[in-house]
């Protein structure tokens, strides 16, 4: 569950799924992530109250059917609405808010007796890498980006600690290098724009996810 950060995972987990003979349910909305913030939509002009709405449903929906597991994403924004006053919080407290956020999803879902993954989020490169590289076939690690194109733990893995049955997975180390998040891996394009995985990539990490999740599905 989550926002397009979430949906691009789902080539890897129809792979596992169809693997391990899961049943694999998509619940992902642009622009909506699974922390239970209230986003300010600059397209909409306004609250993006329709989010709110529908991870209301999905999460209602999820602690009434108590899947296996939920694997839950999101990439942060500052443009978050303070639901008291109906304006936008100071970016400087947007951070806070995003991880209240998070906690508020995570302890629904552990309350209702519901494992729950966090992926970390994957790095925004901030341009178009797959242009970048499409011009820059000769030398496309000039295209690459150093590890600051990834956001911090604090917002997202690291909240899951001291919740019961919330488990973090991050892959970081394997979209990217000790110093930078390369624009390819291999034969692989990494982005497919700004800041989303190819669904071929993403794909590839397979492996990488079923090693963290199988045992949390399948528990010894």
């Amino acid at each position: 569950m989550g926002d397009s950060h979430a949906a691009q995972w789902f080539p890897a987990l129809e792979q596992l799924a169809r693997v391990e003979g899961w049943a694999l349910v998509s619940d992902t909305k642009s622009g909506c992530p699974a922390p239970d913030v209230t986003i300010f939509n600059r397209g909409l002009k306004r609250a993006y109250t329709e989010c709110d709405q529908w991870r209301h449903n999905v999460l209602s929906a999820i602690t009434s059917h108590k899947p296996a597991l939920v694997i839950a994403a999101g990439t942060r924004t500052e443009s978050i609405v303070d639901r008291s006053t109906g304006q936008l919080i100071d970016p400087a407290k947007a951070g806070a808010e995003w991880q209240s956020g998070w906690s508020r999803t995570l302890d629904e879902l552990s309350k209702a007796g519901v494992p729950v993954v966090v992926l970390r989020d994957t790095p925004w490169p901030g341009k178009d890498m797959a242009s970048c590289v499409a011009q820059n076939m000769s030398n496309p690690s000039s295209c690459d980006v150093t590890r600051a194109a990834l956001d911090k733990p604090a917002y997202d893995v690291d909240m899951v600690r001291g919740i019961a049955l919330a488990h973090a997975v991050d892959l970081s180390n394997i979209i990217c290098d000790a110093a930078a998040c390369p624009a390819t891996r291999g034969k692989y394009l990494v982005y497919r724009d700004t800041n989303h995985l190819t669904a071929t990539f993403a794909r590839a990490l397979e492996p990488y996810l079923a090693k963290q999740l199988i045992p949390l599905v399948h528990p010894r």
